[in-house]
């Protein structure tokens, strides 16, 4: 994961999930997840720094099933089972902190 501000990497994060994903969906899913809780912690530095932010920032992400999940607004049938901290991602997104769109995996760099 890496957030940018400016077009300049200031956040960089690559490990392990610390939970099991039964599809590379959820894996997604929950990674988006963690990008967004960084994203927002960005924000309100942002604010904290004179700096207000008005349009919502944009998450991109490689898996189309897990952008459908997250802008369904509500958990799907298959995602049922995964825990509910990961769904704080359609809160954040249906009240436009975080679009979460869609990118080849080839531009995805």
């Amino acid at each position: 994961m890496c957030l940018c501000f400016a077009g300049a990497p200031v956040i960089y994060r690559s490990r392990f999930q610390s939970t099991i994903s039964q599809s590379s969906t959820e894996a997604e899913f929950i990674a988006a997840a963690e990008a967004g809780k960084l994203a927002l912690y960005l924000r309100s530095l942002l604010t904290d720094l004179g700096i207000d932010q008005i349009m919502a920032t944009t998450l991109y992400e490689d898996n189309a099933a897990a952008v459908a999940m997250a802008n369904a607004s509500r958990p799907t049938r298959r995602g049922r089972h995964m825990d509910i901290k990961h769904f704080s991602l359609l809160d954040w997104v249906s009240t436009d902190q975080l679009i979460l769109s869609s990118i080849s995996t080839h531009d995805n760099s």
